[in-house]
C-alpha cells in the first residue's frame, strides 16, 4: 500500500505539469523526462524509454499513458489514477469554461499570440533537452545511434512524401495507406526485428547492460494475473457498452459512454487523430441515408451533438492550452445536445462522463500491458529487440523536433537566440521546466506589446 507522501508528490507534480505542459504529446514526454526522470529519478532512462515504447504501440493518448505509468511507478494504482486526473483536469476545466462561454478565446489578441509563441519555444527547448539526455542512455553504441538516426530519417522522408503535392495527387490510388501513424508503427516494428537478429554475443551484452535495472511494482509475483484482469475489463467494456446502448438507444449517458470509450480504445497516433473520429460521431450527417440502407447506429446517433463551428472553435482552443489534447472530450460533452440543450449541471455531468470514458481505456491498457512488457524483456532476444525499439523512439522524437516542432516555434533570428538561451538555462544552469515555460512565455508576451 502506498504511503501518503509518494501519492501527495504525484498529485502536486502532475497538477503543476497539467498547468505548464504546453506543446502537444511529444513536448509532454520532454517535460516528464526533465521533471521526473532527470530530477526526481522516479525510474531509470531505460524503464522510461520502455514505457514510451509501450505507449506508442497502444491506442490512446501516448503522453497521458506515460503519465499513468509514471504515477503507477511512484504510488501504485492510485498513483496512476491521481496522475491521470491531475494532468488532465487543468485543460479539461479550461475547455469546459470555454464551452460555457466563460472564457473567450483571445485568438486575435497580440498578447495572446505572443504568449503562445513563447510557449512554443519553451516546448521546443524542453524536447531538445530531453532528446539529448535520452540518447546518451539509450544510444550508447554506434549501432543504436545509427538506428535512431535511421528512424528519424525514415520518418522525415515519410512525412515529406505524405504531405507532398505528389502524394495528394495520388492519394486515391497510390498512397492511400501511407499515414504518419502507420509509418511510426513500421519503424518501431522494424527496429525490434533488427534487434531480434543480432548475434547472440551482442544479445548477451545487452542483457548484462540492463540486468541491474530496478524492477517496478508490476514485476512482482501475480503481476501478470493483475494485468490480464485489467485487459479483460477493457475488452468486456468495449463489447458491453455498445450492447447496453443498443438496448437503450434513448439514453444520452450511454451514448456518451459508447462514443468516447470506443474512440479512446481505437485512436492511434496521438490526439490529433481524435478530430476526424469525433467529428464523424457528433456532427450532423452530410446527407440523409437512403431508406434501404440499414445501420446499426441508433436513431439518437443521427442527432447533431453540436454545430460544426462550435466543434472547430473548441478544437482550436485545445491547441493553445496545456495538457492532453484528449481533454477536448470535456468540451464536446459539455455542449452535447442529446437532444436538448443541457443545463450547466447536466453539461458538467456530460463533460465528466466523456472524460472518464475517453481516458479509461488508456488506463486499463497501459497498466494491463505493462507487466507483460516487463516480463518479455527477461528474454535476451526480446530485451535486445526492446533496446533497438527504444533507440528508434529517440529517432521518432528527433524527427518530431525537426518537423513540425522547430519550424512552428523558431521563425526568426530572435527566436533562434531565445531557443539557444532556453537550452543554456536547461543544460548549464539546470532550470526546472516550469521556469523555462514561464520565462519564455513572459518574453513572448513582452515582444508582442
Amino acid at each position: 500500500m502506498s504511503t501518503p507522501r509518494p501519492l501527495l508528490e504525484v498529485i502536486l507534480v502532475f497538477t503543476r505539469l497539467g498547468f505548464t505542459s504546453f506543446g502537444g504529446p511529444i513536448a509532454h514526454l520532454g517535460y516528464f523526462h526533465d521533471e521526473l526522470i532527470q530530477r526526481r529519478k522516479w525510474m531509470s532512462e531505460v524503464e522510461y524509454a520502455d514505457l514510451v515504447s509501450l505507449a506508442q504501440f497502444l491506442p490512446g493518448p501516448a503522453s497521458s499513458q506515460v503519465a499513468m505509468g509514471l504515477g503507477h511507478r511512484r504510488a501504485g494504482p492510485i498513483g496512476a489514477l491521481a496522475a491521470t486526473v491531475c494532468f488532465t483536469l487543468p485543460s479539461a476545466a479550461i475547455l469546459f469554461l470555454f464551452a460555457m462561454g466563460l472564457m473567450p478565446l483571445a485568438s486575435n489578441s497580440n498578447l495572446a499570440q505572443g504568449l503562445l509563441s513563447g510557449l512554443q519555444l519553451a516546448a521546443a527547448t524542453v524536447v531538445a533537452h530531453a532528446i539529448w539526455q535520452m540518447q546518451r542512455q539509450l544510444c550508447p553504441d554506434p549501432h543504436r545511434k545509427g538506428m535512431a538516426i535511421g528512424a528519424a530519417a525514415i520518418m522525415g522522408l515519410g512525412s515529406f512524401l505524405i504531405n507532398s503535392p505528389l502524394a495528394r495527387e495520388f492519394s486515391d490510388s497510390a498512397l492511400p495507406w501511407l499515414t504518419p501513424t502507420l509509418l511510426q508503427f513500421a519503424v518501431l516494428i522494424a527496429a525490434g526485428l533488427i534487434g531480434l537478429q543480432l548475434p547472440k554475443t551482442q544479445q548477451a551484452e545487452a542483457s548484462a547492460a540492463t540486468s541491474g535495472e530496478g524492477s517496478s511494482p508490476t514485476t512482482r509475483r501475480g503481476a501478470k494475473r493483475w494485468g490480464a484482469s485489467l485487459l479483460a475489463i477493457w475488452a468486456t467494456l468495449l463489447v458491453l457498452i455498445p450492447i447496453l446502448h443498443q438496448l437503450a438507444p434513448e439514453s444520452a449517458n450511454l451514448r456518451i459512454l459508447d462514443v468516447f470509450y470506443r474512440v479512446g480504445s481505437s485512436v492511434f497516433g496521438g490526439g490529433h487523430v481524435v478530430l476526424p473520429m469525433l467529428q464523424a460521431e457528433v456532427l450532423p450527417l452530410e446527407a440523409p441515408q437512403p431508406p434501404s440502407v440499414t445501420t446499426s447506429i441508433p436513431a439518437p446517433a443521427q442527432i447533431a451533438w453540436l454545430t460544426a463551428s462550435e466543434f472547430h472553435a473548441g478544437y482550436g482552443a485545445a491547441q493553445a492550452i496545456p495538457g492532453p489534447l484528449f481533454s477536448f472530450a470535456a468540451y464536446v460533452g459539455a455542449l452535447a445536445r442529446l437532444p436538448e440543450t443541457p443545463t450547466s449541471l447536466q453539461a458538467m455531468k456530460q463533460a465528466t462522463m466523456a472524460l472518464i470514458a475517453v481516458f479509461l481505456p488508456s488506463l486499463l491498457l497501459i497498466l494491463g500491458a505493462w507487466p507483460f512488457w516487463q516480463r518479455m524483456k527477461q528474454v535476451p532476444r526480446l530485451r535486445s529487440a526492446a533496446q533497438y525499439v527504444n533507440a528508434a523512439v529517440v529517432g521518432l522524437l528527433l524527427s518530431a523536433l525537426i518537423h513540425p516542432i522547430l519550424p512552428e516555434s523558431v521563425r526568426s533570428f530572435t527566436d533562434v537566440l531565445l531557443w539557444i538561451g532556453g537550452l543554456a538555462l536547461l543544460f548549464k544552469f539546470r532550470w526546472p521546466n516550469w521556469a523555462i515555460v514561464a520565462a519564455l512565455a513572459a518574453v513572448g508576451g513582452l515582444r508582442s506589446l
